[in-house]
């Protein structure tokens, strides 16, 4: 079992590819739409907090949040996150990038989903083949059934996070990036 956290780099990475923050609720779907009590939509605020039926249904972000209220829900949330790696990690000892890497894929497919995925399946095993690497984080590049290149930017970002400790967010789409160890 790993006992790891995300590095400062890693929720600056993550932050950015959220949108940054954002006082107010939005739909993450279609950031630009006003919230509504009562409609669907996936409710979101501060740096891609998820809210729950509870939070909406109690009125509790209805007028907006503090940055720092933002932080404190990041931390709460990368902590679930943090949590699925290390317990459900069964390989040897994995890299602090490797870690932001799959902590930042979970955060925006679910924990779930990461823990059953190719890519933590391969982390365990160690497998270090870029198009491997590559192939995994792709097969999440889809938002309700249909490609978007947003995620398919983010997915190569976050696999050269994984092999190079690059966390630069330069949606170059190319794998052929010097690790910059930041």
């Amino acid at each position: 079992m790993l006992d790891m956290k995300t590095s400062s780099c890693g929720i600056d990475f993550i932050t950015s590819y959220e949108g940054g923050f954002r006082a107010n609720i939005y739909d993450a779907q279609n950031p630009s739409r006003v919230y509504v009590a009562g409609e669907e939509g996936d409710w979101t605020i501060g740096f891609g907090h998820k809210l729950t039926e509870e939070e909406l249904s109690n009125g509790t972000y209805d007028n907006g949040i503090t940055e720092e209220t933002a932080k404190s829900l990041l931390a709460s949330d990368l902590s679930w996150f943090e949590q699925g790696v290390n317990v459900n990690f069964e390989g040897s000892d994995i890299s602090q990038n490797e870690f932001d890497a799959l902590v930042s894929l979970g955060y925006n497919i679910g924990r779930s989903r990461l823990v059953r995925s190719q890519i933590f399946a391969d982390s365990e095993n160690n497998v270090s083949d870029e198009l491997t690497i590559l192939s995994d984080f792709r097969q999440f590049t889809k938002g309700g059934g249909n490609y978007m290149e947003g995620l398919d930017k983010r997915r190569y970002d976050e696999a050269e996070l994984y092999l190079y400790g690059d966390y630069q967010r330069n949606n170059d789409l190319t794998l052929d990036n010097p690790c910059n160890n930041q």
